[in-house]
């Protein structure tokens, strides 16, 4: 059974470091397009006439992470395009409930309920020799969270 594994492995790999190589290009080389589809989850004002948003846009660039959510910031008072903020920090998950973020009550920190991709069942999937093997979200939500303490100094 092993065997049967390490064989798909072998098999899989080029195709498989192949796509994430091209990916990963594209995801440097989109970061900042204009073009690409960005959804503000939320915005957050923040001190001193900073902002704060967080963003959600479809990436694929790691199996079964479908999405990249995002903290970017606007350090300035005058409005900027969303494309053209910092990305602070960032997440890949599977998927996200837009409609559970919170934000702390001393606003320090933002909070989503989102689920990671069920690798384990994928990984099942291979050993058994399905060649269809899919990618799904796991079951469990869970939180995600960004802090917004010192963002903007």
């Amino acid at each position: 059974m092993k065997l049967l594994f390490v064989i798909l492995l072998i098999t899989l790999s080029p195709e498989v470091f192949a796509n994430d190589h091209d990916h990963n290009h594209d995801h440097e080389h989109n970061l900042n397009d204009p073009n690409e589809e960005i959804r503000i989850l939320q915005e957050l004002n923040l001190a001193g006439g900073s902002t704060a948003y967080v963003v959600a846009r479809q990436q694929g660039h790691i199996l079964g992470q479908n999405y990249q959510v995002e903290l970017r910031l606007n350090c300035s008072p005058e409005k900027k395009d969303i494309h053209d903020l910092p990305v602070h920090d960032s997440l890949s998950v599977c998927d996200v409930d837009p409609d559970s973020l919170k934000l702390n009550r001393k606003k320090t920190a933002v909070a989503m309920k989102s689920k990671m991709a069920d690798m384990k069942t994928y990984y099942d999937q291979i050993e058994k020799g399905d060649r269809l093997a899919q990618v799904q979200c796991a079951k469990k939500t869970e939180v995600i969270k960004f802090s917004l303490s010192k963002l903007c100094r």
